[in-house]
């Protein structure tokens, strides 16, 4: 058994860019257009063979996105996912 853990964390304000993703945060600023800043928290493992690996999005207004994905792949349909399941409820 082992543990995940935060291999990443960065707050980032409006207006600023991610050093990890070149789109993300356009796609962020066009869903989330009053969101103020957000922390993004990537979870991992350093046993290797452990596929797990999660981003979480955490916006100033509660709102949590998660994203089953290194942050630096994240594509634009994970993102709409992430967006959709957190408006689901989920």
């Amino acid at each position: 058994m082992h543990d995940h853990r935060v291999v990443f964390e960065e707050s980032i304000s409006k207006g600023e860019e991610f050093s990890f993703h070149p789109k993300l945060h356009e796609w962020i600023e066009k869903k989330f257009p009053s969101e103020n800043g957000f922390k993004v928290i990537e979870y991992g493992c350093e046993d290797h063979s452990c596929p797990i690996t999660e981003t979480l999005i955490e916006f100033s207004s509660g709102i949590c996105l998660k994203i089953g994905r290194e942050k630096g792949k994240i594509s634009k349909m994970d993102f709409q996912f992430a967006i959709d399941k957190q408006h689901s409820g989920g």
